[in-house]
Order: structure tokens, then sequence, then C-alpha cells
């Protein structure tokens, strides 16, 4: 069995620069790393695929908690709702959801493939 190791150029340096911003340009940034990263031939479709799973995923479950443990309008004066604790933590993960993302293909081009 013999292993190549992963090479990265131009393409994939800009689809794991991309991917690590993209919270500047939410779905702009998004998709168009997710292009960067669909074009290139150093990651395998499962490895892009589940790094490109992450955003997405972190955007859903951080909207159903925050929908689901959000206080009702008709509970309180709703210009007084300041985000808590637990909203930060949200926001925080939905941004650095890019940068997972990224570091998750990056330590796929180290690791030799086989073949």
């Amino acid at each position: 069995m013999t292993t190549m190791r992963r090479r990265r150029g131009a393409l994939e340096t800009a689809a794991l620069i991309v991917l690590s911003v993209s919270f500047l340009v939410p779905v702009i940034g998004y998709l168009i790393g997710a292009s960067l990263v669909f074009a290139s031939s150093a990651w395998d479709d499962r490895e892009k695929l589940t790094a490109l799973l992450i955003p997405p995923a972190a955007v859903l479950a951080g909207g159903l908690i925050v929908t689901i443990g959000a206080p009702s309008v008709a509970e309180g004066d709703s210009s007084t709702f300041a985000p808590g604790p637990l909203e930060i933590a949200i926001l925080l993960a939905t941004f650095l959801s890019g940068v997972a993302a990224a570091l998750s293909l990056a330590s796929r081009l180290r690791r030799p493939r086989a073949g």
C-alpha cells in the first residue's frame, strides 16, 4: 500500500481562509468557502461533507436552543431583553463554527492518504 501526502495548494489555502472568516459575511462567506472546498480534490467527499455540516449544524442547534429558551414577549418587556450567557455562548459557537470546519479540513491535509 502506497501513501500519498495531500498537498495544499492555492485553492485549499483560499478555502480554509474563507471558511475561517466566513462569519464576517455570514451566508455569502460560507457559500464561497463551501464552493472552494467542493472544487478541491485534496479532500474526499466524506471529509468535505463532514466539515461543511459544522456551521449549519451550529446555527440550527443554536437557533433551536434560543427559540426554546427565549422568554415570551407576553411575559415581559421585550425592549429590556439582553442576551444572557447562553445566548452569548451560542453566538460565539456560531461565529467559530467556520473556524472549526477549516481546522477539520486542515487536519485532513496533513494525514497521508492510502491508495
